[in-house]
């Protein structure tokens, strides 16, 4: 996946991201992996202003109880089993928020012990990770205050340095971002709010014949894949245009988001199982 350039979606929102990321690549580049045994100061707090809605529990959870889409070696899930609660606190903030680049072209998606990266065309492996130490800093730069929490990683791929960066400036307008050397679609995401309902719309009576009048089933399949993927998408538009296989007794369409770009999502419904795949074909 090649790594995707942020562009900006408005002024103020730029100034904030631009100062977190000056200041994040330089704590990339510089800070060497902690271990273990690292100082750790600073915490970060789970719930803001502006911070998630906590709807999942602590995240040092097995991958086995989580339906994690990797395991962890002995190392880690030992590391993972020693959290204290400022990494888990991290954790749970990162696992809360949707992860998306300034055009919603690329979304980066957090676990309890794993991250995995999406795009249109596709998405990485997962990665499992283990916080190995975590350190917070603040400073101000360009009319904005930045906090940084610096996560030491132990991965799948080898050592990560991950930074999360919360920047606000004097009228209260606050921006997170989440950034790295090690991720493969872009270095950088910013916070969205995740997607609550995407509602479809424009089916034609034959159209919902095709899928059995089951819209309900079509909006929930939507909605989880826009939650990580276009967390800001609320709508889908059928395009038209369905293709029927019978000899895998299935129903592909497409469906325009309302997210930025207007992305289009291909949908495949199998007839037998009653079951939307949104974001796969075959």
């Amino acid at each position: 996946m090649a790594k995707a350039r942020n562009s900006g979606i408005g002024r103020k929102v730029l100034i904030l991201a631009a100062a977190l990321l000056v200041i994040t690549g330089v704590v990339a580049r510089c800070s060497a992996l902690h271990t273990q045994d690292a100082d750790i100061s600073g915490e970060i707090v789970a719930t803001e202003e502006n911070g998630p809605a906590q709807e999942d529990e602590a995240g040092s959870e097995s991958t086995e109880e989580s339906g994690a889409p990797v395991e962890l070696d002995d190392q880690m899930a030992e590391i993972v089993d020693g959290y204290d609660e400022q990494t888990i606190e991290a954790i749970d903030f990162l696992r809360s928020n949707a992860w998306t680049t300034f055009d919603s072209a690329h979304s980066v998606e957090f676990g309890d012990c794993w991250y995995q990266e999406h795009s249109a065309s596709g998405e990485s492996e997962p990665v499992a990770y283990a916080v190995t130490a975590l350190s917070t800093t603040q400073q101000s730069t360009a009319g904005a205050v930045v906090t940084l929490t610096t996560l030491a990683m132990q991965t799948s791929k080898g050592g990560q340095i991950v930074t999360l960066g919360k920047s606000s400036d004097a009228a209260g307008e606050v921006v997170w971002t989440v950034s790295s050397d090690g991720f493969g679609g872009a270095d950088s995401y910013l916070r969205r709010d995740k997607a609550t309902a995407v509602a479809s719309q424009g089916l034609s009576e034959r159209m919902l014949g095709l899928i059995n009048n089951d819209v309900e089933g079509l909006d929930r399949a939507l909605t989880e894949y826009c939650r990580t993927v276009y967390p800001q998408a609320s709508t889908a538009t059928w395009e038209q245009v369905a293709t029927v296989d019978e000899a895998q007794g299935t129903i592909g369409f497409s469906m325009m988001l309302d997210a930025s770009l207007t992305p289009s999502v291909h949908v495949l419904y199998d007839e037998a199982k009653g079951v939307f795949e949104v974001g796969r074909q075959r």
